[in-house]
């Protein structure tokens, strides 16, 4: 999202975002994106039945797709039945059954239902979202305003990338702080501007070459 404003000189809609493109030579190799998890992230994680696996939150018990097999219903410790969901668990029985007597399947304290335990100690950083919000990506004014500071108040490039948009591509690898980074349209070198701040902030060693045809 590259504008926080509206704006009026468009007729129907104020186009306020750009795209990133990624393309993968082998998507096998390549780790999974994930930002690293922040307080933020985590804030729906506690444990206050003392669970020794940590701190956990509750997720959905149902089947996303309409399945006849996982259609059945479960006895809770008082004996009543808990009838399953519209298209069904998200679980065959016995995987069900498993799940229980790990405790990672428990029953409501009223036995009206069961709770699946998403633990926090189990999940690799935080998987990013296909828009990218500029509070904390970063926008275009946020660019100029890098610019400014660099050149003199004067806005010498007409759309600036944010450092910060480019410290975020970098920080999906966070499991890799060491490789090289080629921009071949260096333009005002954000690129390694954001690289620079990204070892400074984890101790990386990213490399980068930065390719400016002549204008």
């Amino acid at each position: 999202k590259h504008t926080q404003q509206s704006k009026n000189d468009e007729r129907f809609f104020s186009r306020q975002f750009n795209y990133n493109l990624v393309f993968g030579k082998n998507l096998n190799k390549l780790d999974n994106f994930r930002f690293e998890r922040t307080e933020s992230d985590n804030k729906n994680y506690s444990n206050p039945d003392n669970d020794p696996n940590g701190d956990w939150r509750s997720g959905d018990v149902r089947s996303p797709n309409p399945r006849k097999t996982l259609c059945y219903n479960i006895e809770a410790p008082d004996g009543s039945v808990i009838k399953h969901p519209e298209k069904g668990w998200r679980w065959s029985e016995d995987t069900l059954k498993e799940k229980i007597e790990t405790g990672e399947i428990i029953f409501k304290p009223d036995n009206s239902g069961i709770i699946r335990k998403i633990y926090l100690s189990n999940q690799d950083g935080r998987t990013p979202e296909n828009v990218w919000d500029g509070d904390e990506f970063g926008t275009t004014r946020f660019a100029n305003s890098e610019i400014k500071e660099l050149f003199g108040n004067n806005t010498v490039f007409d759309t600036p990338k944010p450092s910060l948009m480019i410290v975020k591509l970098m920080e999906l690898f966070h499991k890799n702080r060491d490789y090289i980074v080629i921009d071949f349209f260096s333009g005002s070198a954000t690129t390694a501007d954001a690289i620079m701040k990204c070892n400074l902030k984890d101790d990386g060693t990213r490399k980068f070459i930065q390719v400016q045809l002549q204008e």
